[in-house]
């Protein structure tokens, strides 16, 4: 019986992988010309690749530059502002897209920045540093504070010792959070279509904007463009060897002024954006524009309330779901397994909402089902990356012990794994909560607030009719919601660190 329940474990990443390779295959015979490598070949098709590198590029670069320096406080210090920093350091990474834009459209509101190249970078910054703050200052805690100190009796310049010592031991970070940077930026939705404009359309723009113009070959095209190009920046990425030894953490290490005042500046920057929507609406409709947006009238034509509660459910149903499949794939990894599962990252969200229309209109499968099946696709391979670590390095003595002395597979997980790992598995649930309950791209493209209405198409047809105090105040509700999540995870017990 365990064996069989292995083989069929085992199965999971074939079956995922067949569910999308199906749909696409369908879509794609269909629709698939030689008219396909005229928009290869179209002055539009480079532009928009230009515009998606060059804005992605410059996010990658200004996100590195203001993350240094709290990066290296984070590694080196244990105190009040490092603790702080960590505990709110992923917050804006979850926020719901559209509460994002929305924030910049507030925030650039009655000047020239507004739509504009340095709108959409900002927005990305604050959206996506994080990712470096977090890698770099895990690579640099493997570095021992006592070479660079080593290093400046022996004489060697600042210079010299930064890009020998300290460069060396961050690079697996920096190089980790820009290409996660750069893959967030190049497939951005919800920031582009509202703080951005057309002269920087990102192929997931494109691909929703040739889907209302019926164009397949063209969103064909654009698909395999962005995916080839995230794959092959992948493979580049991963083929570098590095250095991710590491050694135990000194606290409290003696950081200079500068990179203080940098730690202090990116709390600033960050906090300040997340106040803004609990600021504006108050400033110019008081509390009641909160009370409004939860009134019956207003809900009769935006239906704030619903929204919400259908958020909530899919939320907390696909966090516990993606989860348990993650834990499962990752608990029976191979080398072809991780393949098929990492493999969709680069995939299209806006792709993937046509091909899911396609099969709704052809094959007459309900369309909520089909949205579901692409937060799927999307957010699978989010949580098993997060997951990666944890599962594949358990010890695996304990689990050979336990089956030695006779335990099943269920015995082994609720009385070894479960208690070890619960803490990892509840926050990777809530982090799943939090994307799904902002997501954006899939809904958006595939009109699914005609027939389920979700938080971020409420917020998107507020924001678009420029009523900003009630896009605002539902923005609040969202950052709480989401903030609140965070300190729930905060608050769990380490169990794994008692034992």
């Amino acid at each position: 019986m365990r064996i069989s329940k292995t083989r069929l474990s085992g199965l999971i990443p074939y079956c995922y992988f067949v569910i999308i390779s199906v749909p696409v295959f369908l879509f794609v015979r269909e629709y698939i010309t030689l008219d396909i490598l005229r928009v290869f070949t179209e002055k539009r098709t480079a532009g928009i690749m230009l515009g998606s590198v060059l804005q992605s590029s410059i996010t990658v670069v200004i996100a590195l530059v203001i993350s240094w320096a709290p990066a290296v406080y984070l590694s080196k210090k244990d105190n009040i502002i490092s603790r702080f920093l960590e505990s709110t350091l992923f917050i804006p990474f979850f926020y719901p897209a559209i509460s994002v834009a929305v924030t910049f459209i507030i925030l650039l509101k009655d000047t020239d920045l507004n739509h504009t190249l340095f709108s959409i970078i900002l927005a990305h910054v604050f959206y996506n540093s994080p990712l470096f703050v977090k890698y770099i200052s895990e690579s640099l805690s493997g570095m021992s504070n006592e070479l660079n100190d080593i290093a400046e009796l022996d004489g060697i310049s600042p210079l010299r010792r930064f890009t020998s010592v300290t460069l060396h031991y961050a690079l697996p970070g920096i190089l980790k959070g820009g290409f996660l940077v750069f893959t967030y930026a190049f497939t951005s939705f919800a920031v582009i279509l509202l703080v951005g404009n057309s002269r920087f359309t990102t192929y997931e723009i494109a691909i929703a904007e040739a889907n209302s113009l019926f164009q397949p070959q063209r969103m064909i095209a654009y698909g395999i463009i962005q995916y080839l190009t995230l794959f092959a920046l992948n493979m580049i990425v991963s083929s570098i060897k590095l250095n991710t030894e590491k050694t135990p953490l000194k606290t409290n290490y003696h950081v200079n002024k500068i990179i203080t005042c940098g730690a202090i500046f990116y709390l600033i920057f960050e906090i300040l954006i997340i106040v803004i929507p609990f600021i504006y609406p108050f400033i110019n409709g008081g509390y009641a524009i909160l009370l409004k947006i939860f009134s019956f009238d207003f809900n009769k034509k935006f239906p704030v309330i619903i929204s919400i509660i259908n958020s909530l459910i899919l939320s907390i149903i696909s966090g516990l779901i993606i989860t348990a499949l993650s834990f499962i794939i990752l608990k029976n990894r191979s080398k072809l397994k991780d393949t098929l599962i990492f493999s969709t990252i680069g995939v299209s969200g806006a792709f993937i909402s046509i091909i899911m229309l396609y099969i709704n209109i052809t094959y007459g499968i309900p369309s909520v089902a089909l949205y579901y099946l692409g937060v799927v696709v999307i957010t699978l391979p989010i949580a098993s990356s997060l997951l990666f670590d944890k599962v594949v390095n358990f010890p695996a003595a304990l689990i050979e012990q336990a089956r030695s002395d006779g335990a099943g597979s269920a015995t082994i997980f609720f009385r070894i794994e479960l208690p070890l790992l619960g803490r990892t598995l509840l926050s990777n649930v809530l982090q799943i909560f939090t994307i799904v309950y902002g997501e954006f791209t899939i809904a958006y493209t595939m009109g699914i607030g005609r027939y389920l209405p979700l938080a971020s198409t409420v917020s998107y047809s507020l924001a678009s009719r420029r009523m900003l105090n009630e896009a605002s105040a539902l923005s609040c509700f969202n950052i709480i919601l989401i903030t609140t999540i965070f300190v729930i995870s905060g608050l769990i017990p380490a169990r794994s660190k008692s034992r």
